[in-house]
Order: structure tokens, then C-alpha cells, then sequence
């Protein structure tokens, strides 16, 4: 817990502060002894009309103008530094400090607060390279041992086969009827036949035309001795 220092009661007077550069004091404004009014070379305090300000205080311009709006309450042992703007009617605690930060019109500042300019966020540090993710990012291999992002590199995808297409359905033939199908006794009996008719043709082809057309020449070539 930030303890305030201990106020020292003495008359307000208008002879016993210091002012140093550029200082502008409207009439009405009430200042404490031992108060420190410092403007910089280019720079400038304003201070309007009916502000009190506390022993002690020490306001410092710097960079700029350093402006206390009408009617403003500034406590005892308040530090105010900068090109900034207190508003109308703003009461600041004692021990406040305030650095290059306004403060808007009516705003109550409680004792010991300390209001400073918000810093711009430092940049963040480059981090090293994680070299699971460059694993990962990597093109990963087919079966066939090719990269299976090919395609993004000649522009033309792989060939694919077309899993939409139906797989083609075999028939299975026709089966036929019992009663259609000749019978095995019958199909014996053909069979003999044939292999008999066989075994009683000439042995060469062709041999019975022959004899018949040399009959046909030759009437009487059988009844020669």
C-alpha cells in the first residue's frame, strides 16, 4: 500500500512559487508555495482560470504546450510532464503522477496513480524454424515411391481411378432345362454309330469320287482280265 506524504498546512500565497520560460497564468488561479512551473525552450504552460494547484506540484512543458483547463484541482506533490492537456474541471490526487498522457474534462484521478503514455507493444522476436513442421510440410510419397503432389507441380493431377463408375456385374449363363437335355443312353448309341460309320469309309479321301468318275470314262475297265 503507497503511503501519501504528510501536507504541510501554510497560507496560499502567489510569492512563493517559482516559474521558469513560458508561462501563461490566467487570472483567478491559485498556486501554492513551492510550486514549480517549467516550460522548455519551444514550449509553453497555459494555465486558465480558477485552477488550484497544491504545494509542491511541479508542472514541466516539454515538446509542446502543457495546457490546465478552467476550474481544474491539481493536489499537493503532483508531477505533470509533457505536452499534454488537463481538462476542465479534472481533480488530480495528491502524489499523482501524469507523463505525456491528457487527461479528459471531468475526470477524477484518486491519490498516488501514476498515469503514463501507452508504449507502442515491441516486436516479437523471430522464432526458429521448428523442423517437425518443415517434416511435415514436405511432400509425402505414394506407394510407387512418386511424389503424390505431382500435380502441383506440372499443373496436370495424377490419373485416378474413377471410383463412381459401377463395377461391371458377370453373368453368370443361361442354365438350361432338364427336359431339353438329350439323353445320355441316346447320346452312347450316336456315338457308336458314328465311330463305326467311320471305321467302314475308305481309308483315302476322296478314293470313292475318283472310282466313280473313272467309271463313268472307263465303262469297261472292271471287265478287262
Amino acid at each position: 500500500m503507497m503511503h501519501s506524504p504528510p501536507l504541510q498546512l501554510l497560507p496560499v500565497s502567489t510569492d512563493h512559487y517559482w516559474v521558469s520560460g513560458d508561462v501563461a497564468i490566467a487570472p483567478g488561479a491559485a498556486i501554492a508555495p513551492g510550486v514549480l512551473l517549467q516550460a522548455d525552450p519551444d514550449s509553453q504552460i497555459v494555465i486558465g482560470v480558477g485552477v488550484c494547484i497544491g504545494m509542491g506540484s511541479i508542472l514541466h512543458a516539454s515538446g509542446g504546450r502543457l495546457t490546465i483547463g478552467d476550474g481544474a484541482m491539481i493536489g499537493a506533490g503532483v508531477l505533470i510532464v509533457g505536452a499534454i492537456g488537463i481538462g476542465d474541471r479534472v481533480c488530480i490526487g495528491s502524489a499523482t503522477t501524469i507523463s505525456n498522457r491528457s487527461v479528459g474534462s471531468g475526470t477524477l484521478i484518486p491519490p498516488g496513480s501514476l498515469l503514463c503514455a501507452e508504449s507502442a507493444p515491441s516486436p516479437q522476436p523471430e522464432s526458429a524454424a521448428d523442423p517437425w513442421e518443415e517434416q511435415a510440410s514436405e511432400p509425402s510419397l505414394a506407394h510407387n515411391g512418386q511424389p503424390s503432389d505431382m500435380f502441383s507441380q506440372n499443373g496436370t493431377p495424377p490419373p485416378t481411378s474413377d471410383l463412381s463408375s459401377p463395377e461391371p456385374v458377370l453373368k453368370e449363363p443361361p442354365q438350361a432345362d432338364a427336359s431339353e437335355l438329350p439323353d445320355n443312353h441316346n447320346l452312347g448309341n450316336r456315338d457308336a454309330a458314328i465311330v463305326q460309320k467311320s471305321n467302314l469309309q475308305p481309308g483315302v479321301y476322296g478314293q470313292v469320287y475318283v472310282n466313280q468318275l473313272l467309271g463313268k470314262l472307263i465303262p469297261n475297265r472292271n471287265s478287262n482280265p
